[in-house]
Order: structure tokens, then sequence, then C-alpha cells
């Protein structure tokens, strides 16, 4: 920091970031860009259809066989809905990407780890590799229970800004809840209230919450310090008097109290190795259901510091 109060236009002198570290932020950066590569070549892959014996074609294969009238390519849309879930993280990286590069990790990284992993949630809800073969109906099943409610709060959202959006959010949600209960005996959806979600079956299959699923990807992946990690990342993202201490330091320049925030590259490092590996773990998700070749993420993880996912890594599985 200056010995002098900084300009109000000089956002650069009200953050503390140690001197010599461009490099250590660079190569974080160069992690962050070079694993979404690999996640868009492996997911070209996903071109063409997927193997007989994957558990994507076997599940597709008895859901049709046993529900001929289902909407077409219904049974596909667990694996597609996964994938893009799983590009969004990616989009997540990017940005993590951009902030390292510009220099603009006080702060802003964790809410955007955060949103990493729950969307990996549903990523391992909706393919969990778990549920005995052949379980097309069970995916369906969750995968109607993932349309449903984000139509659910499609509409109530429209309906604080605008009554046509909120028509048309109700009108796909009702076509989807419709479509469910012709395809499964079984369908118990509270369409009253948004805050009724965590209420709801379709098939037997319930919906779960954030922290529920996120559990479950964290279960699959994780051991060791992770297993809290969504509660840290929570505890950073959210308002927090406790964790804004954390990150600044109290110090007077010109008789003025001043709070700058602090970077502390060890801290952006563990931040950035959760976002990559959150992505990386997700990938493999969408690679084990289509058995498409991982090399390219293999590849990557070769390129990695030996921490990451050695075996001594905390949070190696």
């Amino acid at each position: 920091m200056t010995d002098k109060l900084p300009e109000p236009a000089d956002d650069a002198a009200w953050v503390s970031v140690p001197d010599g570290v461009d490099g250590d932020l660079d190569r974080l950066a160069d992690h962050c860009r070079a694993l979404v590569t690999a996640w868009f070549e492996m997911a070209r892959g996903n071109a063409v259809p997927p193997g007989a014996d994957s558990p994507a074609a076997i599940d597709a294969g008895q859901f049709r066989q046993e529900r001929p009238s289902a909407p077409a390519n219904v049974e596909h849309g667990p694996g597609q809905q996964a994938g893009l879930y799983v590009d969004a993280i990616g989009q997540h990286l990017l940005a993590i990407e951009a902030l390292l590069r510009a220099r603009r990790v006080a702060v802003a990284v964790w809410p955007l780890v955060r949103a990493e992993l729950e969307l990996a949630g549903r990523v391992a809800w909706l393919l969990e590799p778990r549920i005995e073969q052949p379980a097309g109906a069970v995916r369906v099943a969750r995968l109607y229970l993932e349309m449903i409610s984000s139509l659910q709060r499609d509409r109530y959202t429209a309906g604080k800004f605008s009554k046509a959006a909120e028509k048309r959010s109700k009108s796909i949600r009702d076509q989807k809840t419709a479509e469910a209960r012709d395809l499964f005996d079984r369908v118990e959806v509270d369409l009253s209230s948004p805050g009724r979600l965590d209420s709801w079956s379709i098939g037997g299959e319930s919906l779960p919450g954030l922290g529920d699923a996120v559990g479950l990807f964290i279960e699959l992946n994780f051991a060791g310090g992770a297993k809290a990690v969504y509660d840290i990342l929570s505890d950073y993202s959210h308002p927090s008097l406790s964790a804004i201490a954390r990150q600044t330091t109290p110090v007077e320049v010109d008789g003025v109290a001043m709070r700058p925030w602090r970077v502390d590259v060890k801290t952006v490092e563990r931040q950035v190795h959760y976002a990559c590996a959150i992505l990386y773990k997700a990938a493999h998700f969408v690679a084990g259901y289509y058995e498409l070749d991982a090399s390219p993420l293999e590849r990557w993880v070769e390129s990695t510091p030996g921490e990451w996912f050695g075996p001594d890594a905390e949070d190696n599985r």
C-alpha cells in the first residue's frame, strides 16, 4: 500500500498484492484455460452416438423399450443436461481465469467456485453412477424433477416483473408436469409455492436441495479436508464480517483508517485448485456415462502441481 491516501480511481491501490506474484497468477490462469480446453476436446467425442455398452445407451434403450410413447429423445435428456451443467462450470472457470489475468482475485473468486460446486452437485445427481443399471427410468424421473423445479422458480420470479413471462413459464412448467404424469405413476409436485420443492417426488425419486446434491458430489469424489469445502465457500461468498476481516488488513494512511483487501497467493492457489478439481471430476461423470475418451483430462492432470491430484493430496480419491 502507498503511504498516501489513494485516489478513488486508482482501484489497484486499494488491494494489497504481494510483489513478484505475477508469474504465479499467470500459471494458475494457464491451468484454468488448459482444463477448459481439455473438456472441449473430450466433449467432441459426444458428437457421435454413444457405444452400445455405455451406460448412456443402456439407459436410453431400456427407457424407450419400457415407454415407447414417451416424448422424443427424452431418454437422452439426463446426459445432455448434465453435459450443459458441466459446460457451465467451464464458463465459470474461464471467468476465474480472466480475474487471475486481470489481478482481480480479491473476494471475487469465492462465489464462482461455489457456483461451480452447486452445478457439479446437479451433475452428480443426474448421472449418479451408483444407480443400478439399467437406470433409464430413474434418470428421466430426476430429469423431470430438475426441469419442473427450474420452471417453477422461473414462473415465480417472472411474476415479479412480467405477467407475460410468468404465463410462458407456467405454460411450459405445466406441460412438463403433464408429461411426467403420463410417464410415471407417482408424481407428487406441489406447485402452489416455490418453497415446497423439498417435498417433491417423481417415480419414487426426490428432489435434493443444493446442499444435498453438493454433498453427493463431494461424497463421490473427495475425502479429507474437502468435506468442508462447501461450507468454506459459502462463508466467503455470503455477507460475513469475519470473512471480510480475514481478507483485509487494518492500516492508517494520512490519518485515515483503511482496510485494504489482502491477496494471499496460497489462498488463491487453493481456490483455483478446487475450481479446477470440480470441473475435472464433473467432466468425468459425463465421460463415464458416455464412455468417452478422457485422455485429454488426464494429460491436463499431468501438467498440474503434484499436490493437487497426487497420491498425497488431501482430497485425493
